[in-house]
């Protein structure tokens, strides 16, 4: 995250788009595609600071980045929280399983007899 704030090509991406540093842009996204996403979080949240707060990022980079951090990570937490439907179907499957052993016990046990 660091290294996009403090770069000043993408800094002027975000609030001053134009040719050039979209096309410095694109090349990095080429190079480094892992990382479009975080990017583009990136741009969103620092837009909605400034929107917001007006405020002017070389100035309050630590706050913008501990900012960006936290919801990011929020986001992050949110998209691998486990649904409960995979827990139920976890339990469940876990329960078909032991009743399937014990059936299939009790079949071959009445079978023998």
């Amino acid at each position: 995250m660091k290294k996009y704030l403090n770069n000043p090509d993408f800094i002027n991406w975000v609030y001053n788009p134009n040719n050039e540093n979209s096309k410095r842009m694109e090349d990095l996204l080429l190079k480094h595609p892992k990382d479009e996403q975080l990017i583009n979080d990136l741009k969103t949240i620092l837009l909605a600071i400034a929107d917001e707060n007006k405020i002017s990022i070389p100035d309050f980079k630590d706050e913008v980045f501990e900012a960006i951090k936290l919801k990011i990570e929020a986001n992050a937490k949110q998209r691998n929280k486990p649904h409960g439907f995979s827990r139920i179907y976890k339990y469940a499957a876990i329960l078909v399983i032991i009743f399937g052993v014990a059936g299939f016990g009790f079949l071959a046990q009445e079978i023998n007899f």
